[in-house]
């Protein structure tokens, strides 16, 4: 039986596939979906193939983005990833049906494997020369391939535009962290050959990705009217959506499933804030109060459980669930950035 989304997958891929006819549509959708499977049906010859069966080959290929991450995660650390991706519920759903959730999971790994290649190869660079030694085709490859893949997410789906923001956020923290701005003019107008590079390698990571979506959305190399257009229909749309709230519930509605289906990742995000967090000195002192804080919490309930009378007397019963459960985790990691 079809999955609803598969449905739509299937009927305008076959109209992009007969009538070569496509029109981009939000509430279904960005075109990469379609023109993918298009290819396959030119390709192969056929007009379905068992999802489990191609969507597990795209799953299979995340796993060699962990080869790259070896250096930074350690045999062991490789394992653990692999074993989360082979038994991670969210993964094993996704992979039951034709949908983008793959697809995406696939261009993120692949995306956050160019910056970590690029940013080595960018500290392995001589700019002292006139022409900087150690500069290598990879190094601009990792750019076209980062930005393909950027660009394929929001070509997806258009949650990309969420992780984009929160990507630009994170490098925005990160700047003021790190202190990269100090200095930055004198560097510029002293044209520092490590700036000026940075720079133009920014700029052309920007272009490529405008000229896959472009290709992607309107098929012409830069066609800034069709982007636009595409961009606003999609807000727009999620926009109404949110409005409507077609799956309605509390802005805290998510929290919960996330700890149900994927409590490993969310404990050992728990400890990766505490390692590399702020408190160096006192991180087993901080993971010590979050373990007394939840006891406390889980005790709470437990009791408004097995005497209901007690109930109103509980700030469990006032406040929802996730709000105190993660609340503090809320505050700490917002101290730690």
């Amino acid at each position: 039986m079809f999955h609803h989304d598969e449905a739509a997958v299937g009927y305008y891929t076959f109209r992009l596939f007969s009538e070569h006819s496509y029109s981009y549509d939000p509430a279904f959708h960005g075109p990469f979906m379609y023109y993918a499977t298009t290819e396959i049906f030119k390709r192969l010859g056929i007009l379905y193939i068992p999802p489990a069966f191609f969507l597990q080959l795209w799953d299979l290929l995340c796993y060699f983005f962990l080869i790259p991450l070896i250096k930074y995660i350690g045999n062991i650390g490789m394992l653990i990833c692999a074993f989360f991706l082979a038994f991670s519920p969210s993964f094993l759903y996704y992979s039951r049906f034709y949908r983008e959730d793959i697809f995406m999971s696939f261009f993120s790994l692949l995306l956050l494997v160019c910056v970590i290649k690029y940013v080595e190869s960018y500290s392995n660079v001589n700019y002292s020369d006139d022409i900087p030694g150690g500069y290598s085709f990879m190094r601009f490859l990792y750019i076209i391939i980062g930005a393909l893949s950027l660009a394929s997410l929001a070509a997806l789906k258009e949650n990309a535009y969420i992780i984009m923001a929160l990507l630009s956020f994170f490098l925005f923290l990160l700047i003021i962290r790190e202190k990269w701005y100090m200095g930055l003019m004198e560097k510029i107008k002293s044209r520092d050959k490590k700036t000026l590079i940075l720079f133009s390698e920014i700029l052309s990571f920007i272009f490529i990705f405008i000229v896959f979506f472009s290709l992607y959305y309107t098929g012409n190399f830069l066609n800034i009217t069709g982007m636009k257009d595409a961009f606003m229909k999609a807000v727009l749309h999620w926009y109404e959506m949110h409005k409507i709230e077609r799956m309605g519930g509390p802005f805290f509605f998510y929290l919960p499933i996330m700890v149900l289906y994927e409590l490993p990742i969310f404990v050992f995000s728990i400890l990766g804030i505490s390692h590399y967090g702020c408190c160096e000195n006192k991180k087993i002192k901080v993971l010590t109060y979050f373990l007394i804080y939840w006891i406390i919490v889980d005790i709470l309930y437990l009791v408004s459980k097995i005497y209901p009378g007690s109930s109103p007397y509980l700030p469990v019963y006032y406040i929802p669930s996730s709000i105190i459960v993660f609340l503090p985790l809320l505050i700490y990691a917002i101290l730690t950035v």
